[in-house]
């Protein structure tokens, strides 16, 4: 069925909106409330180092205390500090360690604030006395270190009141969420319109639909036409079939039409350019070759925008450094990307393409300049300031350009971007044999698991964020897997680079999301199959390359593969890192739950170091935090945090509704909406959010969303089979 707008429809859903959000502010600020009201208060404990002998305190005795704090914050809460100080009934004491200093802060937390104070200072000292004892070597009286309160208990604070504001303003954004999903899934907004929907009816050899096909089947994958192409589809009526083995063809002849394009007078002139703008960077180091190469792409986007698109795409999101700057101007230094995102502006402004991600893309907009703005009034780094709001405005201004400069031609879009994905990591791996730095973008050259570390290069480069999506398309079924030869050209470098990278975070949620579209490609008995049999494969790999049959690199990838099972990623430092930057990020949000820090504004987060040179302690403030959610939070405030909920939103709710309208791209709809989970997920313990790279893949896969969703397929007899003329290249 298609939906029908109501009239007062958008009167009630804000209202529905506007109840869910009062609720969530009444749960969430009374939901602390519900154990009591928590009191608070902290000292400070500093230790010294004591020489044993007569000679006065060393490098090495100094250093002891450094790297002893992080355990001596821990035995804080111990059985034995609770000896020595007995805790009354709901207390609980904790620890901070201030970097830098020698010391930290103990926290006494307790139901009731009489003499708080008084038994933080006597908890305090209480903790002294279990780590001097401990610290004291057998047969000895003296111990190697001395501690002293230096800040007695501090005047009581209410850690409940702190909390409810905090669970009031998390409560109404998951409120309002909540509300607008409902709404969104049971009377939509006009936008729905937009969804292409039953239109594959037209592809089934003009055979009318009877009710059977207006049942909503299983939901699995099935596939393979007698044409040899992987046309797969999700079952729930002929519909989606019929729809995603037409789109699986649309890109088959896409994809041969490139190979026989790039045959063409007009095909070696783009793989010289592109060749010219990547060599000149690798042999000179400048932008300029591929600025002028930028230059040219917008000349011929005059009359085809789609020059400039894949541009955006080859500048955002292949082996090319994120930020190729040119001229300074002011305190800005623009990038090649820029460039190239202003030309896609100016060309495709008057191409009338609307889409169902306009307005949570504005909402997001409107975030971003509001958190600068309120990071800059606040003391924010001016550098930091701009280049976030640069960084973060790629997602919008890509998404306007790639959407609008391919609508109509998704097929043709996905042919470009495997096949471009492929030679890009070709690359990477290429130069990555070959020493060629300057390709290497981001590239470490070990590897810590556990406490082992293994000197082999981890790779990175930008085009490794847009292959979680990217892989997850290629086995749903809605990508031609035949011939067989071609099919893996285009996946295995993908799979490849990304086990090369060595990311736990990555492989976790990618693996998770491409079981779920096996499940629903082939069903639960298949999917069984299916992975025993990968298991024994991966099981023969994994013990060929821990026993060294692939070299170093393969033994540091099984150790890191084996890691997650045998518990040694518990173990690492990365685990204690996010934990600290978790801890400060949500302290400062208890004291600004509403309005955040502001783009630029330190969060606490702390970098220490240890400087040989002068003998000292460096702490520095930590500039980025690996949950993505948090790091919003503290930028946009809860506005901000509201507008990317309902971007995600809008998502979730065109992947419904291009099911229930067994829209014809159904499957490459709920592909690419699980390629933006994906990312999601992975924000979770990534740094990489805002980087350009990361936000150029979502503004791709966001753009190829919204092109699917009004997409139509063409009956297969439709489908053109002829290659280019010999002296054009993308011209349909």
């Amino acid at each position: 069925m298609r939906w029908k707008t109501q009239p007062h429809g958008s009167k009630a859903a804000a209202l529905v909106v506007l109840a869910a959000a009062v609720l969530g502010i009444v749960i969430g600020f009374a939901a602390p409330m519900l154990g009591g009201t928590l009191y608070r208060s902290s000292a400070t404990v500093t230790f010294t180092a004591v020489q044993l002998d007569d000679r006065p305190p060393t490098v090495s005795e100094a250093r002891h205390i450094l790297v002893r704090m992080p355990s001596w914050v821990k035995i804080v809460g111990s059985g034995e500090v609770a000896g020595e100080f007995p805790l009354r009934a709901g207390e609980s004491l904790s620890a901070v360690e201030i970097s830098g200093v020698n010391s930290f802060v103990l926290s006494l937390t307790s139901p009731t604030a009489q003499d708080l104070p008084a038994r933080t200072t006597a908890a305090a000292n209480a903790v002294i006395t279990v780590i001097t004892r401990g610290e004291t070597p057998a047969g000895t009286k003296t111990s190697r270190v001395r501690g002293t309160v230096t800040d007695p208990g501090d005047s009581t604070v209410s850690l409940t009141l702190d909390w409810a504001m905090w669970g009031a303003v998390l409560g109404a954004v998951i409120g309002a969420l909540l509300g607008w999903l409902v709404c969104a899934l049971r009377a939509p907004g006009r936008w729905v319109e937009q969804l292409a929907g039953g239109g594959s009816r037209e592809v089934a050899a003009g055979r009318p639909a009877d009710s059977e096909d207006r049942e909503v089947g299983s939901a699995q994958l099935t596939g393979g036409d007698d044409r040899g192409v992987g046309a797969a589809s999700l079952t729930g009526g002929e519909n989606r079939e019929v729809g995603a083995a037409s789109f699986a063809e649309s890109v088959d002849v896409e994809l041969r039409r490139l190979a026989s394009a790039v045959r063409t007078r007009r095909g070696f002139a783009v793989l010289a350019l592109l060749a010219v703008a990547v060599g000149g960077y690798v042999v000179t180091g400048s932008a300029w070759p591929v600025f002028l190469a930028t230059l040219v792409a917008g000349v011929v986007s005059r009359k085809d925008p789609r020059w400039i698109a894949v541009a955006v795409v080859v500048l955002g999101a292949t082996v090319l450094p994120e930020k190729l700057d040119l001229v300074k101007i002011g305190p800005v230094t623009p990038t090649v990307l820029e460039v190239a995102l202003l030309i896609g502006i100016v060309v495709v402004w008057r191409r009338p393409q609307s889409s169902v991600f306009t307005w949570p893309l504005v909402g997001v907009t409107a975030a971003v300049l509001v958190g600068c703005l309120w990071g800059f009034a606040h003391g924010g780094d001016f550098s930091v300031i701009a280049d976030t709001a640069r960084a973060l405005l790629i997602v919008p201004l890509g998404f306007f350009v790639v959407h609008r400069a391919f609508a109509g031609r998704l097929p043709q879009l996905v042919a470009i971007v495997s096949v471009g994905a492929a030679v890009a990591s070709v690359v990477e791996l290429a130069a990555s044999a070959l020493h060629i730095q300057r390709l290497l973008v981001d590239e470490r050259t070990s590897v810590i698991t556990g406490t082992d570390t293994s000197e082999v290069s981890r790779l990175s480069a930008p085009i490794l964020p847009l292959w979680g999506p990217l892989l997850i398309l290629l086995v749903s079924g809605a990508f031609p897997t035949k011939p067989r030869w071609r099919y893996a050209l285009l996946v295995l470098p993908g799979v490849l680079h990304e086990a090369l990278s060595f990311n736990r975070s990555t492989w976790a949620p990618l693996l998770a999301c491409v079981v779920l579209v096996a499940v629903a490609r082939f069903g639960a008995r298949g999917v069984v199959k299916r992975l025993i049999v990968a298991a024994a494969a991966g099981g023969l790999a994994l013990g060929l390359a821990g026993a060294g049959a692939f070299g170093s690199t393969g033994e540091a990838l099984a150790n890191r593969v084996t890691s997650v099972f045998s518990g040694k990623a518990l173990a690492e430092d990365s685990l204690a890192d996010r934990e600290r930057e978790n801890n400060a990020a949500m302290a400062t949000l208890r004291q600004h739950p509403l309005t955040g820090t502001g783009v630029g504004v330190p969060y606490g987060g702390e970098i220490v170091s240890y400087d040989d040179l002068h003998d000292r302690t460096v702490v520095e403030a930590r500039p980025w935090i690996h949950n993505q959610y948090l790091r919003m939070w503290l930028w946009f405030g809860g506005f901000g945090l509201l507008m990317i909920g309902l971007l995600m939103v809008r998502v979730a709710s065109v992947v419904v509704h291009s099911w229930r309208e067994r829209a014809p791209a159904t499957v490459p709809v709920v592909a690419f909406g699980l390629g933006l989970a994906c990312l999601a997920f992975q924000s979770v313990l990534q740094t990489t959010l805002i980087d350009r790279p990361t936000l150029t893949a979502v503004a791709l896969t966001l753009a190829m969303l919204g092109n699917a969703v009004s997409w139509r397929s063409v009956p297969f007899a439709q489908v053109a089979r002829t290659s280019l003329p010999k002296d054009r290249i993308m011209t349909r």
